[in-house]
């Protein structure tokens, strides 16, 4: 058998072994609460046995699992060109129909079930027909993720019990593939968020865990020792209302002369000060174990020299204790822990005119504000005009504004750039916010639509009541609009705090500059630093998660209110 088949097998049996072991779980769970149980528990305990020996056996069997207590947990990912895509998923369409159909009881619903599964056939053959024609094949990515015998054993026990959970909240009597559709989601979605807690996971990695060839889902760092430098002495001060680090050059009549070690943006300068503006600051060094005359010690790095040797102080055993000897042959003392410095050397690495990014977060905090509340105050107000209002040329006018969505933005990008130097609002953050205020074609479009779905009467009565345009505009209608303009609030939001080309064109001051250009800026500068790139990236991504999740209970209840509606 091929490596590429085998790799598969193992990877099927993997999570076979956990969806069984989940499932047996979840029966000895419901047979403890029945007297007649024990066919129950000898049948979930069967499940459980086979179960168990699938993970194992797919989780050491594989290509992919090391030596040393190193397993791997195997992934294979199909990659489909655009037809095949549509193929797979009416497939998997017309074989959940498929179920449903052999498990109803319903005529009305099997007859739903079978249209549906005549209309999926249907596409299948058709997807089927374009993607041969296209000659494009469909691949599968198959690997591994790495990981440690602990890291493994706790991601196991939590995914069976994640299972055994999905199995007990999920099943009924109705609906019996309902757990397996939720465990389907759980692990597409657990494969899309992989790359995202890669992320997050590296911004707390140091550097040898994230070039090293294993990959490391638990950071680790270095153990450091503080001690103060003698032939090298650092000490820090003020300047130009900033604090430096440096290192002692030269000490002459009461001044020192400095070489700047910190902030990095400063590293190299040298400058004097007076040395009763100065404090000794400490050293940190990593901490190495090594052999001395035979005997296992451990022991700080006070340099390393060109050649590659490092001169080591011992710190144990007490006998040793203050040597200092020179070799090449040591390993470092890590324990498990987060590099937290990734982040606030990140912000260090920015300019110190922009207050090490906060000017960046302010500009795209204004940018996302005055966008999202241009264009929640004007689309409303648009669409309302074109579903309810009567005047000449409405269907025509309406024709125009949809048919500029047609036009690919490429096209007006000079007009619009001469136009606003004209007026005189190059330079600015006006020409990115204040075309918000003038509404948006798809935004008008789908608020219209939506509008179709509030029923008349609510305005018929308050027009009776004596009310003009504006109260029922604003008393009546608004709050009828509210689950979409919280999904346009969101896309809106989204859409400005991403918005890098936009800023980049019409701002000539970096200080007016958004945080996507500091992002890309970080990025060209400390490209070969991924701790403190993805540490940035972590930073930059917060408020946009924040945002979703402060309105993702809103943004679900006005799904179901629209679904109502």
């Amino acid at each position: 058998m091929k490596v590429d088949q085998w790799s598969i097998l193992c990877g099927l049996s993997t999570w076979a072994g956990i969806c069984l072991i989940g499932h047996s779980i979840w029966s000895l769970v419901q047979s403890s609460k029945r007297v007649d149980s024990a066919k129950s528990r000898l049948v979930a305990a069967m499940f459980g046995l086979g179960g168990a020996v699938c993970l194992v056996g797919g989780t050491l069997l594989s290509p992919s699992s090391g030596a040393r207590g190193v397993g791997a947990l195997p992934i294979v990912w199909p990659v489909l060109p655009f037809f095949w895509l549509y193929t797979a998923a009416l497939s998997l369409v017309a074989i959940t129909a498929g179920i449903r159909l052999a498990l109803s009881h319903d005529w009305a619903a099997r007859r739903k079930y079978v249209r549906i599964l005549v209309w999926c056939m249907g596409g299948v053959a058709l997807f089927s027909v374009l993607a041969m024609m296209s000659r494009e094949e469909a691949r599968l990515l198959i690997g591994a993720v790495p990981l440690d015998t602990a890291l493994k054993g706790t991601f196991m026990f939590s995914v069976i019990v994640l299972v055994a959970w999905i199995f007990g909240r999920a099943t009924n009597k109705s609906d019996a593939i309902g757990p397996f559709r939720i465990l389907a989601v759980c692990a597409v979605s657990l494969i899309l968020l992989l790359p995202v807690a890669w992320m997050v996971v590296t911004s707390f990695k140091e550097y040898g865990d994230i070039t090293g060839q294993r990959i490391t889902w638990i950071p680790q760092i270095s153990v450091r020792h503080s001690y103060f430098d003698k032939e090298r002495p650092l000490v820090t001060t003020q300047w130009q209302g900033e604090t430096v680090w440096g290192t002692v050059i030269e000490a002459r009549d009461g001044s020192l002369h400095l070489e700047v070690e910190r902030p990095f943006l400063l590293r190299g300068t040298r400058l004097n000060v007076d040395s009763s503006e100065t404090r000794p600051a400490a050293r940190s060094a990593p901490v190495v174990r090594l052999s001395v005359d035979g005997t296992e010690a451990t022991g700080f790095e006070r340099r390393v020299n060109v050649g590659g040797e490092r001169e080591v102080e011992i710190l144990t055993p007490a006998s040793l204790a203050g040597r200092v000897v020179t070799t090449d042959d040591t390993s470092p003392v890590r324990k498990v822990g987060v590099r937290w410095d990734n982040y606030s050397d990140a912000l260090e690495w920015l300019p110190a005119e922009t207050n090490h990014g906060l000017v960046y977060f302010q500009n795209s905090l204004f940018l996302a504000f005055m966008s999202v509340l241009g264009t929640c105050l004007s689309c409303p107000l648009v669409a309302f005009a074109f579903a309810r209002l009567k005047f000449p040329g409405k269907g025509v006018m309406f024709a125009l504004l949809v048919g500029t969505m047609l036009v690919p933005p490429a096209v007006t990008l000079v007009p619009k750039f001469l136009l606003w130097r004209q007026i005189g609002a190059y330079g600015t953050l006006v020409p990115i916010w204040l075309p918000t205020f003038t509404s948006s074609a798809f935004f008008v479009f789908l608020i219209r639509e939506f509008l179709k779905s509030v029923p008349r009467e609510l305005e018929s009565a308050a027009y009776l009541d004596g009310a003009n345009f504006w109260v029922v505009y604003w008393s009546i209608v608004l709050p009828q609009l509210k689950p979409v303009l919280v999904v346009i609030g969101m896309w809106t939001a989204i859409g400005a705090w991403n918005d890098f080309m936009g800023p980049l064109i019409y701002v000539s001051d970096s200080s007016q500059l958004p945080l996507t250009y500091a992002v890309q800026l970080f990025t060209a500068d400390k490209s070969g630093d991924f701790g403190l790139m993805t540490a940035f990236s972590v930073m930059a991504s917060i408020p946009v998660v924040g945002v979703f999740f402060l309105a993702q209970r809103k943004l679900f209840d006005s799904v179901r209110l629209s679904g109502r509606n």
